[in-house]
Formats: structure tokens, C-alpha cells, sequence
């Protein structure tokens, strides 16, 4: 095999009298690279099949030649003699020779090319380095690498001089067509957003003016109306998130009526002293919580009326700031008003939660009907005879055989639910 190599590399179309020694010595790779040099692709394309050596560095170098002797043609028709030949050889790199055609001035050549590369790194690289930007960010995307994409809208933000810094407002032209390039693909719309809410409100602020997002822009208005420390500041600003949602009605209800209620509290002066100036940064159910807890009732009922807000939530609020505020006689008051919005349940839970077992006691004697569930509170209450009791009554042996271990020490208690399972089952 050797000598048939040797006996090719002397013949007079080649010229490379080689001994047998030299060649063991250099090596058939430094053979393969000394027909390359010399332009002899077909020779060195043969000699990679006989000895079984990938062919790759020289369709590389084949290509590169052919692209700088074919300026004339169509850049369709060299993209497709080169891809004929070198789709071959699995995994190869066109880069190398998109840069050849960069080099002589035919840049559609070379993202032909680039669209072959079956390495993303490689090609969005030398997309940027070309100026294809729009074609770069599409091929981030494609590959679905988080950190190309982000790589891609870095290096458009140089281009466009949009990085963050102490500029003021960012530059309006730059802005435009770099937000123009990337409105209409979520995924780098989804990236841009996120680095720019870390880094740069303002260029964040003009993406969400030209694309027309109305209620992001409202959110940001909000964050900054939070921010001042005067109430009639605040209210300033939330003026303007209001006119914002008013365009978008269909998808800002909530944070519509929020706002809406957020100027009415801001325009109530007398909250500030009732509050302790902490209505400015609160929200309505807070407000009602804190005015019942320190004993304002009356305003607080003027806020429900003023502010619509729903018997049941009204009714949480009171339940839990009664009980904050330590208020239990109140909160006994309270529960014979009339007949409870959100049930009597939550009564007896919440004293639980405060350690006051007498006031759960009598709300669950009194206002809970079901059987089992008063059983169940008992159960909590550690009142084991009361809750044998309930639970007998509610004929309910899942309950029942949950009390047998807690009663183990109650020789009669243990007998009536021993009792009671009998006939049960």
C-alpha cells in the first residue's frame, strides 16, 4: 500500500519524488497537506479514500479555491457545487469557507454557506462578524441556547449603542430598529425583558411604548408610583397608569379597578393620621384591617359602603382583626349581628389559632350544626368526652376509631365508643 502511494507521488503530473523513508518519517497527513498546497484536490481526495483518512481539510481547502475562482457565477450555483461534494463527509464545517466568500465580497455566498454549518456556535459567530444580525438571532433561536440568544441581543445593543449606562434616555433610532428586530420573536422579546428589567428600565420602558403593551407599561408605573414618598405624588402617577389600562380594558380589570381604588384611599387625608400615614402604600382589605384593629369602626364601615367591598370579605377582615386586636367580647358581639356571610367555621379556627379554647368552644357548641365537625374541633381542643360525644351522634366510625387512641386512659369514654362501633358496623 505504501509503495502504490510513493510510486502516485513520483509520477511527472505530481513531481513529489518521496523515499520510503521520508514518507514513514513525514507521514501520510503531511503528504495529504503537500497536495493540497499544490492544488491537487482530486489526488489527495483519492489518496484519503485508499488509506481511509477523512477527506474533510481537503474539500475544505477545494472549496475556499472554488469560491475564489467563481466570483462570475451565481452564488446559488456555487452553493450547490459545493454542498454536492461536501455533504459527503458528515459533521463538516462550511465556516472556513463562508468566510473565504465573506473575504471576496459575497456575503449572500457566504450565508448560503452558513445555513450547511452544522454547528450553531460557529455560525451565529460569524453571522455577527458579517453584520447578519436579523439572521443570527433567528439561528440563536432555532438552536434553542439561551446563552447564544442572549450573546445575539448583547451584541445588537452594541450596534445600536443601547447598553446600559449613565445616558439618559436611550437613543431613539438604535432603539427602534433594534426593537423592530426582535418584537416579533417571543422567545428573545421573553430574554430582553428580563435583562432589562435587571439593567435598564428606560430602555425596557421604550420597548414596552413602541410595541403598544399598555398594561406592562402600567405595571411600571405602579412600581414608580410606590416608590414616591408623598401621597399626592403617588396619586400623580397613578393617574397616568390609569389612562394606560383605559386602552386596554379587556385584559386590565383588576389592575384597573385596584388603581382606581388606590387614588380614591389617596384622596382621603384624614387615613393618614388614622393609619399612622401607612394608607399610601397599602391596599384596601389592609387599610379596613388596620382602622378595625385600633378601633375605628365606624370608618371602616364608610370604607366598605364607599368601596363596595362584599359582606365576606368584610367579614374575614373584621374576624381577623378582632382577633388581632385581642377583642373577643367584640368578636362574640359581632357574631350575633346576624347571620354569618362565610359560616362559623372560621370563627372557631381563628380562636384556636390564638389560643383562646373557652371562645372555641362556645362558637362550636352554638353555631356549628354538623355533628362531625364539632367532633372534629373538639378533637383539636383536646375535649375528648365532647367530641365522643359529637361523634357518636354523627354515627361516624372514622371518627370514632381516631378517638379510641386518645381515650385509651378514659376506661368509660373507651367503652361508649367500643359501644357505639358495635352497633355501627
Amino acid at each position: 500500500k505504501t509503495l502504490r502511494v510513493i510510486n502516485n507521488l513520483r509520477h511527472l503530473d505530481v513531481g513529489i519524488p518521496i523515499t520510503f523513508q521520508q514518507y514513514q518519517k513525514s507521514g501520510a497527513d503531511t503528504v495529504v497537506e503537500r497536495l493540497v498546497n499544490r492544488h491537487l484536490h482530486f489526488l489527495a481526495c483519492r489518496l484519503c479514500e485508499f488509506l481511509k483518512m477523512k477527506p474533510n481539510r481537503v474539500l475544505i481547502h477545494w472549496a475556499c479555491c472554488k469560491v475564489r475562482r467563481t466570483v462570475q457565477l451565481p452564488a446559488e450555483v456555487v452553493r450547490d457545487s459545493i454542498q454536492k461534494k461536501m455533504c459527503k463527509c458528515a459533521g463538516i464545517s462550511y465556516v472556513e469557507v463562508a468566510q473565504v466568500a465573506y473575504d471576496v465580497g459575497r456575503k449572500d455566498l457566504a450565508t448560503m454557506l452558513l445555513d450547511e454549518e452544522p454547528s450553531p456556535r460557529e455560525q451565529i459567530k460569524l453571522l455577527m462578524k458579517m453584520g447578519c444580525n436579523d439572521h443570527a438571532l433567528a439561528k440563536a433561536i432555532e438552536a434553542g441556547d439561551t446563552d447564544w440568544i442572549y450573546l445575539v441581543l448583547l451584541h445588537l445593543m452594541r450596534e445600536f449603542n443601547l447598553e446600559p449606562g449613565p445616558r439618559g434616555r436611550p437613543n431613539q433610532e438604535g432603539a427602534k430598529m433594534f426593537v423592530q428586530m426582535i418584537k416579533d420573536r417571543p422567545i428573545a422579546c421573553d430574554l430582553f425583558v428580563q435583562y432589562a428589567r435587571a439593567q435598564d428600565l428606560k430602555l425596557l420602558l421604550f420597548f414596552y411604548h413602541y410595541t403598544q403593551n399598555n398594561v406592562e407599561l402600567a405595571r411600571m408605573t405602579i412600581h414608580e408610583a410606590y416608590k414616591q414618598k408623598s401621597p399626592s405624588e403617588m396619586a400623580e402617577i397613578l393617574k397616568e397608569t390609569q389612562v394606560l389600562l383605559a386602552d386596554a380594558k379587556h385584559e386590565s380589570g383588576f389592575y384597573a379597578k385596584a388603581t382606581e381604588e388606590q387614588i380614591k384611599l389617596l384622596a382621603m387625608g384624614e387615613l393618614e393620621s388614622l393609619t399612622q400615614g401607612e394608607h399610601a402604600h397599602k391596599p384596601l382589605s389592609d387599610i379596613i384591617f388596620q382602622l378595625i384593629e385600633n378601633g375605628h369602626m365606624n370608618k371602616a364601615l364608610k370604607l366598605k359602603s364607599d368601596f363596595k367591598v362584599p359582606d365576606k370579605r368584610f367579614w374575614w377582615l373584621k374576624l381577623k382583626a378582632l382577633a388581632a386586636a385581642g377583642k373577643w367580647n367584640e368578636l362574640d358581639k359581632f357574631s350575633k349581628e346576624k347571620r354569618s356571610p362565610i359560616g362559623y367555621e372560621p370563627f372557631v379556627q381563628t380562636c384556636l389559632e390564638y389560643g383562646r379554647k373557652a371562645e372555641a368552644r362556645k362558637f362550636c357548641s352554638e353555631k356549628i350544626d354538623k355533628p362531625s365537625v364539632r367532633s372534629e374541633y373538639f378533637m383539636k381542643m383536646e375535649d375528648w368526652q365532647a367530641a365522643t360525644e359529637n361523634a357518636i351522634l354523627a354515627k361516624d366510625v372514622k371518627l370514632l376509631k381516631e378517638l379510641i387512641p386518645k381515650t385509651k386512659d378514659l376506661p368509660s369514654l373507651s367503652q361508649q365508643i367500643q359501644a357505639a362501633l358495635q352497633q355501627l358496623e
